[in-house]
């Protein structure tokens, strides 16, 4: 369960931050995307039913491993998600979500948003707030810094396809806001607060597949008061989860 979460690619990726080569002017070719704000509006007030086949975790990440697995009952408590005080120095707190097997999610046709904040001044690593979805085939991910100083290790990626050094993705989450990454038609998009911030197109080969884990990273101890998915084409809730109650998993699917 862990290899899917941010400690292999953090790691490694911070070992390149000399590979510099500026390709965003390549998002200009963009224009054939349908995903836009309204397609990622608020979700619905559909019902649903709570599923309690899978329960959300939290891992620490950084060199002085291996780290303790944060059960749901310790990191979810008064209406948010954090994980609990370490004794020791970690670079990244990982707040996680593995997808019960029986639903056939398509990480290629999913909006994925969390609403969460990370003020500066905690942790060590390199990026402050990562989005990150795993499935059977590839991994998506987006890595932000809150300051410009560190764009270097600013990424975004699904698959093989990738996007480094965006200026874009320098953003300080200091208050509580609605971070959303989306893919739709094997392109991807990411929005704060339903303005977008940066697109690209991924294409079929780098297919993200079924859906298996969510994770929300954040350097320090990062909060989260909301996590959703929704389908990119008809724009229906899939789940959610409000962290409403004490110390449980409220996972709700539609």
């Amino acid at each position: 369960m862990l290899k899917q979460l941010l400690t292999p690619p953090l790691l490694v990726i911070a070992l390149f931050t000399s590979c510099k080569k500026d390709i965003r002017n390549q998002s200009s070719v963009l224009n054939n995307t349908n995903i836009d704000a309204e397609e990622i509006s608020a979700l619905g007030s559909s019902t649903g039913i709570i599923d309690t086949s899978s329960s959300w975790y939290g891992t620490y990440t950084g060199y002085n491993t291996p780290y303790p697995i944060i059960p749901d009952d310790a990191i979810i408590k008064n209406g948010i998600a954090q994980l609990p005080y370490l004794d020791r120095q970690f670079s990244y707190s990982n707040i996680a979500y593995d997808v019960p097997p029986q639903y056939n999610i398509s990480g290629d046709s999913i909006t994925f948003e969390a609403k969460l904040k990370n003020p500066r001044a905690t942790g060590f690593g390199n990026y402050d707030v990562v989005l990150q979805l795993t499935g059977e085939q590839h991994s998506a991910e987006v890595h932000f810094v809150a300051d410009a100083s560190y764009v270097q290790y600013t990424q975004y990626y699904v698959g093989k396809a990738k996007r480094t050094e965006l200026s874009e993705l320098v953003h300080y989450f200091g208050v509580f806001q609605t971070l959303k990454l989306a893919q739709k038609n094997y392109y991807t998009a990411v929005y704060i607060n339903d303005s977008l911030v940066y697109k690209f197109k991924y294409g079929v080969k780098n297919s993200i597949g079924k859906l298996k884990t969510i994770n929300i990273a954040t350097k320090g101890y990062g909060t989260c008061t909301m996590a959703a998915l929704r389908n990119s084409f008809n724009r229906k809730p899939i789940f959610s989860e409000d962290f409403s109650i004490d110390g449980k998993s409220n996972t709700v699917y539609y």
